[in-house]
Formats: structure tokens, sequence, C-alpha cells
């Protein structure tokens, strides 16, 4: 198993998950908005997309099987435990406090 594929996978789901719930790149920071204004605050999307840890889940789902596809599996032998761990460590990461301006 390669060390450093499982740290690219973990990188890439952090910088995705950040993209999705936390950044402030216009197109995203509006659709993140749409969402809250469409759906309201307690639906499960609006909780997807402002929810670091939950996100991380599917990013991370989404990142190892692709990483899985692409590579061969002896270079990535135990994919769902790769994928927890995504999750496990981008979760904590989004515990840390930002110094970003409150959604609108």
């Amino acid at each position: 198993m390669s060390l450093l594929l499982v740290f690219l996978d973990v990188a890439a789901t952090y910088s995705l998950t950040q993209l999705i719930t936390r950044d402030v790149f216009p197109p995203i920071k509006a659709f993140r908005l749409w969402v809250y204004r469409r759906f309201g605050s307690h639906h499960w999307l609006s909780y997807l997309v402002g929810c670091m840890r939950c996100a991380s889940f599917y990013v991370g789902a989404a990142v190892v099987g692709l990483t899985r596809l692409l590579t061969s599996p002896e270079e990535l032998p135990y994919p769902v435990l790769v994928w927890l761990l995504c999750t496990a460590v981008v979760g904590l990461m989004g515990l840390a406090p930002t110094d970003e301006d409150p959604e609108d």
C-alpha cells in the first residue's frame, strides 16, 4: 500500500470538502446560500453543504472510489479503511476554528 496515495486521498478529501462547506469562492458560496434559502436550514441537503464532517463522508467515498478505479488493487488494497480514515481526519480538521465570516 502506498502511503503517499493515502496521504493524497486525505488531502483531496479535505480540499474538496472545504470547497463545498466553507469556501467563499462566489459560485460555491452562492450555491450554498441557494440551498439554504431553497430548502431551509433543517433540510438534509442544507446540513450536508454546511457540515464538514458530513460532507467528508461522501466526498471521501468519491475520492477513494476514483483512486481505486485509477490505480491497481495492490496500491490501495483496503479502500474502505482509507475512506474511513479520510472521513475521520477531515472531520477532525473541520473542528478547528476558522477566521472566516459566518454565512449570511
